[in-house]
């Protein structure tokens, strides 16, 4: 992913959407009464940052599967850095999106009425970025869901509004993304929303992440996925 712009985006290299909008096979959080709708918006802020950050690193190190990692307990990693995460919100080319709820909707996992407050502090419970490829192909990147509102729906909403800006916005006619080959959990959750394998792949970059080595599974590869919009 390039950037014309003096801060550096993430390399084209990075994962993309390695982490998993669907809960993880083994342990599962406990479900709301009632699922809180998101809503979607620009990352612009200074905060976004940090919180951003910390969001795509919890969701990659939640991952409790070998899909990824050599075994379920061994030692995690972290995807992203506050630096690839403001490259990426001020690459001209790039559109970074984050989801929020209230502060307060986010932990109330008894689905409990909540007085509702003027200007309730926001918490950011997913994010995703899009890149204008060409006039007609958008690319999907970083999808990642707070691991505490799995199971809410949150990824199908990120994924909608993700083709609906890439569609109603940008004119694109098609939206691209890459996944992990062993994901298949995560592949099967992108078929159901009408993604298909484009039968491209490349190589996972190892060599770019020498601290990965005896973390991540040897196999890994890039599988891209698409959809007419």
């Amino acid at each position: 992913m390039s950037s014309s712009t003096a801060t550096t985006a993430p390399p084209a290299t990075t994962p993309t959407t390695i982490t998993s909008p669907s809960p993880s096979s083994s342990s599962q959080q406990p479900k709301p009464k009632t699922k809180l709708k998101l809503k979607i918006r620009r990352a612009v802020a200074p905060a976004d940052v940090a919180a951003t950050t910390a969001l795509i690193n919890a969701a990659f190190r939640a991952d409790d599967t070998t899909d990824v990692y050599l075994g379920a307990e061994h030692e995690r990693i972290s995807l992203a850095t506050e630096e690839s995460v403001l490259g990426s919100m001020t690459a001209t080319d790039i559109a970074v999106f984050v989801g929020v709820v209230s502060k307060a909707a986010a932990v109330d996992y008894e689905g409990e009425e909540l007085e509702h407050k003027e200007e309730e502090e926001e918490e950011i419970v997913g994010h995703f970025w899009l890149q204008k490829k060409s006039d007609t192909l958008a690319w999907l990147a970083l999808l990642a869901v707070s691991v505490k509102g799995q199971g809410q729906g949150w990824g199908s909403q990120l994924v909608a509004h993700a083709e609906q800006v890439a569609r109603d916005e940008w004119k694109a006619q098609r939206l691209e993304f890459d996944v992990v080959n062993t994901r298949s959990t995560l592949r099967r959750w992108y078929e159901k929303r009408g993604f298909v394998p484009t039968g491209r792949a490349k190589p996972f970059a190892y060599e770019l992440h020498p601290d990965w080595e005896g973390v991540l599974r040897a196999d890994l590869e890039f599988l891209y996925y698409g959809k007419d919009l």
